[in-house]
C-alpha cells in the first residue's frame, strides 16, 4: 500500500475522532449512552451511503481516508462496551441494539448512495473488489477476459 494511502487514513482519523470527541461533549447524555448511539449510527450510514456510491463509480486512492479514516476514527463500537454503571440498560442490551440499528443504518445508507450515483448518472457496478483495492492502491489492475 503506498504511503499516500497510510498518510490520509491517518488524517481521516484525527479528523473523525475530534468529530466524535466534539459531539460527545456537545451532548450530555448523563447515565444513557445516547451520544455513542447517534454517532454509531450516522457513522454506519454514512459508511454504508459511501461505499454504496462508489459501487456505482470508480474506486479513488482517498477512499480509505474516508472509510477507515473519517467514519472509522469517528463511530465508537468499543466505547459501548462500558456504560455508565447506573445505565438502565445492561451492556450487552446497549451493545445488541446499537449493532443491529447500526447494520440498518448501514443498509440505509449504502442503497441511498447507490441510488443517488444511479440517479446523477453514473452506469458502472464497480463490484471487481480486486480491481477496487488496485484502484484504491494506485496500482493497476489487468482484467483477464475471455
Amino acid at each position: 500500500m503506498k504511503a499516500r494511502v497510510y498518510a490520509v487514513v491517518f488524517v481521516g482519523a484525527a479528523f473523525g475522532g475530534a468529530a466524535r470527541l466534539g459531539i460527545d461533549l456537545l451532548i450530555d447524555s448523563h447515565r444513557w449512552q445516547w451520544d455513542f448511539m447517534l454517532i454509531n449510527l450516522v457513522g454506519s450510514a454514512s459508511l454504508g451511503g459511501v461505499m454504496g456510491w462508489y459501487s456505482a463509480h470508480s474506486a479513488r486512492w482517498w477512499l480509505p481516508g474516508i472509510g477507515p479514516g473519517l467514519l472509522g476514527g469517528f463511530t465508537t463500537f468499543s466505547s459501548m462496551a462500558a456504560p455508565h454503571p447506573d445505565a438502565p440498560v445492561s451492556a450487552a442490551l446497549l451493545l445488541a441494539v446499537t449493532l443491529a440499528g447500526a447494520a440498518a443504518a448501514a443498509a440505509f445508507g449504502w442503497w441511498a448512495g447507490d441510488t443517488i450515483a444511479l440517479k446523477l448518472g453514473a452506469h458502472e457496478r464497480d463490484v471487481d473488489a480486486d480491481r477496487v483495492e488496485a484502484d484504491v492502491e494506485g496500482y493497476h489492475h489487468e482484467e483477464s477476459r475471455s
